[in-house]
């Protein structure tokens, strides 16, 4: 089994351990727990995202129908969720089109959803528009340990970009909005997704750091601590097996800098994207 790849159903002695973080109770009580998920469009993997957040403190999640949405926040309350409108589903297909929301329309995007207390907010940020979509982040802002956070779900080009010029513009302006969190008001920031890529093509260098001219470190390398690029598959065949990794987390470098420790791991599902959980230590 890969390290950080953790197979349904195994106890926890058998399951991939991690660097620790920082090992201290203070540093425990600074860590932030995050689950990342592209659903493909399937209720039932939502609703699983959901059902972690009593024991996580965002989720991010790709292919959610805005009704799906729409109805969470009525099931939680007390949670505040974001939703960027990407795709609007047709019925061409009747298998791929999205429940009509309360205004009607049937689009489906990326959601972050912060489940904690306190004062929190949303910021919806358009990335590129091609191939017909609105690529984009949903973002929500909130205080976590005394610092501010923004926690972002996105979900790149994978059609269409062999010469990967749509996603170098997407990656780009990923950098460009979230600099002035990072660098001018020093906040953590947190941006996960399927990037529809691995870590070593060209366009993930605006997220890396150390590795590129990004500002983020990726959780994998927090739990390895190694500044490599690289890490286990986030996609699997029909038969379980790990394909390539293109689903991601990033934590800012000035908050969560390369060393400060953190722990990744991915549950495999059958011809889809894992489910990932991530942690990682707010400075």
């Amino acid at each position: 089994m890969a390290l950080g790849v953790v197979a349904a159903g195994l106890p926890a002695a058998m399951q991939a351990t991690a660097a620790p973080l920082d090992g201290t109770a203070a540093a425990a009580g600074n860590t932030i727990k995050v689950v990342q998920h592209n659903t493909d469009q399937i209720e039932a993997r939502w609703t699983r995202v959901l059902g972690k957040g009593d024991s996580n403190d965002l989720l991010l999640a790709e292919e959610v129908c805005q009704k799906w949405v729409e109805d969470a926040r009525v099931a939680h309350p007390g949670w505040k969720f974001s939703f960027h409108r990407q795709k609007r589903t047709t019925t061409d297909n009747a298998l791929n089109v999205c429940p009509a929301s309360a205004d009607g329309s049937t689009w489906k995007g990326p959601a972050a959803v912060y489940t904690g207390s306190g004062a929190s907010t949303t910021q919806d940020k358009l990335l590129d528009k091609s191939d017909g979509q609105r690529f984009g982040m949903a973002c929500v802002t909130f205080t976590h340990s005394g610092r501010k956070v923004h926690g972002c779900a996105t979900h790149l080009q994978v059609y269409h970009d062999k010469d990967l010029a749509d996603r170098t513009r997407q990656t780009a302006a990923i950098k460009r909005i979230t600099t002035p969190w990072i660098q001018e008001k020093g906040h953590a920031v947190i941006v996960g997704g399927d990037f529809n890529m691995t870590p070593s093509r060209s366009p993930m260098k605006s997220m890396y750091q150390p590795g590129g001219t990004g500002r983020f470190v990726e959780a994998h390398q927090l739990m390895t601590g190694s500044g490599a690029r690289t890490g286990d598959p986030t996609i699997f065949d029909k038969d379980g097996k790990g394909q390539r990794k293109i689903d991601y987390v990033f934590f800012s470098s000035n908050r969560t800098p390369l060393g400060s420790g953190g722990n990744l791991a991915v549950t495999p599902i059958n011809d889809a994207h894992g489910i990932l959980a991530a942690s990682a230590h707010i400075r």
